[in-house]
């Protein structure tokens, strides 16, 4: 059911931070893994913003911790884009086709609305399909570490 679903700032819920850091290294285990460059502890409490970039958002079914994204300057050092960018786009396996990454979706383009900007940017190797049905329009494909990324824009 959906309608339980609850999308909240991660500034009002950063007990929330250990568990997400615990997603990023596994989820993202080539850059927040053991040889990776990325500091997952530092880059998840940077999300615990609310009017200003970097900003994450958890979502919650339940009392349990189910999702979250982030709306942040950029999504690739090596990308030129503007900002802001959606990333760290992460639901739970066994929650997912529920409607949570849609919600988080919507819930970032609403803030990013909220807080002026006009534009948004996504790169991702596998979330096309959340992107597409949301109305992004897919822009550019580039290589990043090697593995082929799809840059896509969205005008809110």
């Amino acid at each position: 059911m959906k309608s339980n679903i609850v999308i909240k700032p991660l500034i009002d819920h950063q007990e929330a931070i250990p568990e997400l850091v615990d997603w990023f290294v596994t989820q993202w285990p080539e850059y927040y893994g053991v040889d990776g460059k990325g500091n997952a502890q530092k880059d998840v409490e940077n999300y615990a913003n609310n009017g200003t970039i970097p900003l994450g958002l958890v979502a919650y079914k339940g009392n349990q911790l189910c999702g979250f994204m982030a709306l942040k300057a950029e999504s690739f050092a090596s990308l030129t884009y503007s900002e802001p960018w959606v990333g760290a786009g992460f639901v739970l396996p066994e929650m997912r086709a529920q409607g949570i990454g849609t919600r988080l979706l919507s819930a970032i383009e609403n803030k990013a609305a909220s807080m002026g900007y006009s534009q948004l940017y996504s790169g991702t190797a596998k979330s096309h399909g959340l992107l597409q049905r949301a109305g992004w329009t897919r822009e550019n494909e580039v290589f990043q570490d090697g593995k082929k990324v799809t840059i896509y824009t969205k005008k809110l």
